[in-house]
């Protein structure tokens, strides 16, 4: 199956690789950074994901693929199937992290899509600023500590 690429984010947050890592894999963490998604179901292949409509896909889905530097969900739902690439890139101070949606090819849907990637763009990045967050209990024990 060919897939097109439709678009990127990156930011660099002082979290490290293996924190990141250890968020991404944790499927079950996923409506805390991705809002749209308000259940997370395990699957014996991997994960099922239900989202608040209107979505392109109510549900999907997702199996977990990883290597040394890269975290990779592929989803499946209704209406799209598509590669979501998280490359994590080690800094001195942290990690610089790259986001890459990949479409399997539909021509309409990925037409489509083409014309509403800004939006999408958008919003995943909203959801990537999200993931590298401090986490409800890190949060806390900072500010017990001012």
């Amino acid at each position: 199956m060919t897939q097109t690429p439709l678009f990127q984010n990156t930011l660099t947050t002082s979290l490290s690789p293996a924190q990141i890592r250890a968020r991404l894999l944790d499927l079950t963490d996923l409506p805390r950074w991705n809002p749209a998604i308000t259940q997370v179901t395990p699957t014996s292949t991997g994960s099922h994901l239900t989202r608040q409509q209107p979505a392109l896909n109510h549900s999907e889905d997702v199996t977990v693929t990883t290597t040394a530097t890269q975290v990779q969900y592929h989803s499946v739902g209704e209406h799209l199937a598509y590669t979501l690439t998280f490359t994590l890139m080690a800094t001195p101070t942290g990690t610089h992290l790259t986001e890459e949606l990949t479409l399997a090819n539909s021509a309409a849907l990925t037409y489509l899509l083409r014309l509403l990637a800004p939006l999408t763009q958008a919003a995943f990045a909203r959801n990537l600023q999200l993931l590298v967050a401090p986490l409800p209990t890190e949060a806390n024990a900072g500010a017990a500590h001012d």
